[in-house]
């Protein structure tokens, strides 16, 4: 019983740790602060990975300081731990029409209205995405042929700075690497374990693989692309 009791302190004790970090992240993105905001949402996620709101206040803070690749990524985890947010889906589509992936935008805000039709930023985004300009801009995008964008350099693996068989992105540091490179720390590294409540494919450490990879920019042309790995606020 003892030992019991001790848990639940120790577990009660850790939500009221990321329940005070997630309302900081709150007050700093209310605030203007997008960087602290940052810092403090993934304080909350780290303490409980499947914490959907404090994904989407991420995503939210990193599209705000131009980090779209980055919110993608937090936009991308929060679809995947909680599929029935319509902020979730929201965040992740606004983040890929920040990557010039309008074609991919579209799906994830027409769900994010289906899933809560009186969101008002979801309402506003679609506007804008269902509007004859983008439409038009969205086929030419799709008609015309694969170009490099900066973005794209991005999605090389940081360890070996090439753009190989996708491996997983580290919430540690928020870097991509090749799964060459992932099984390799993997293997060398006993300490590494996949976080507690992540959903059983995802990778060690927070890292994002399967559907939020699937979503990724293509890569440049000549190179191969990133593929998947076996794996509100």
């Amino acid at each position: 019983a003892g030992e019991s009791e001790k848990r639940e302190k120790s577990q009660s004790s850790v939500e009221a740790e990321r329940r005070q970090a997630q309302s900081q992240g709150d007050a700093a993105l209310d605030s203007g602060d997008y960087r602290s905001a940052v810092d403090f949402f993934t304080k909350a996620v780290r303490l409980q990975p499947r914490d959907c709101r404090s994904l989407c206040g991420r995503a939210r803070a990193q599209l705000e300081l131009g980090e779209a690749h980055e919110a993608f990524m937090s936009a991308s985890m929060a679809v995947r731990v909680q599929p029935e947010s319509a902020v979730a889906h929201l965040r992740k589509g606004l983040a890929l029409r920040s990557l010039g992936q309008e074609h991919k935008a579209l799906p994830c805000l027409q769900e994010a209205m289906r899933l809560d039709p009186d969101l008002p930023e979801a309402r506003k985004a679609m506007g804008l995405a269902s509007s004859p300009k983008s439409q038009r801009a969205s086929k030419k995008e799709s008609a015309a042929p694969a170009r490099e964008q900066p973005e794209e350099r991005a999605f090389r693996c940081a360890e070996c700075n090439d753009a190989a068989e996708f491996g997983a992105i580290d919430e540690a540091d928020g870097n991509w690497y090749c799964k060459a490179c992932w099984e390799s720390f993997v293997s060398e590294d006993s300490a590494v374990q996949r976080p507690k409540g992540l959903p059983e494919d995802d990778s060690p450490k927070g890292a994002r693989t399967g559907a939020a990879a699937a979503d990724e920019p293509s890569a440049p042309p000549g190179e191969p692309a990133p593929a998947s790995a076996a794996g509100g606020a």
